[in-house]
């Protein structure tokens, strides 16, 4: 995952995630679509998605999507949208100055309050807070972001 610089003239940072699967021979073809899906859901974390409708957008049943997803991924299906939606939903806190209500439905959330309930367990902040202590602070947010993809190292909440 590439996070963009935050000043002009400074380096994008690259953040690794996830636990990288043997891609054999005959999953070549396996792996295409994984990917397709990463960027299709990275691309319509505003809407509803469900493990049916991803998996019926990949051509394959849920339980194949899902054991091929964690196999390239590390994460299942629904891990990965709630990472992705509380990435998205932290950049957009941290670098906008949009209301928490539209942060929230811009990131699939059905209302605020779903919202800072899932920022709090996965993040352990609120959204307010985290806009209040890490606006502009990009370490932070790659702290948060690899917290997020390897959930076995925490990051302190300042």
């Amino acid at each position: 995952m590439i996070i963009p610089a935050m000043r002009p003239g400074e380096n994008n940072a690259r953040v690794r995630g996830g636990l990288p699967g043997y891609v054999g021979a005959r999953d070549e073809a396996v792996f295409a679509v994984i990917c397709e899906m990463v960027n299709w859901i990275d691309h319509h974390l505003d809407t509803c998605l469900t493990v049916q409708r991803i998996s019926q957008r990949s051509g394959y049943s849920v339980w194949h999507l899902q054991r091929k997803f964690v196999q390239f991924t590390g994460l299942n299906v629904y891990e990965y949208v709630r990472i992705r939606r509380v990435i998205s939903a932290a950049f957009a806190l941290t670098r906008t100055r949009k209301t928490i209500l539209e942060i929230a439905v811009e990131n699939g959330f059905s209302c605020q309050t779903a919202f800072t309930r899932t920022l709090r367990n996965m993040a352990c902040l609120t959204p307010g807070r985290m806009r209040r202590n890490f606006t502009g602070n990009e370490a932070w947010l790659i702290a948060l972001i690899e917290s997020l993809l390897h959930p076995a190292r925490n990051i302190s909440a300042a």
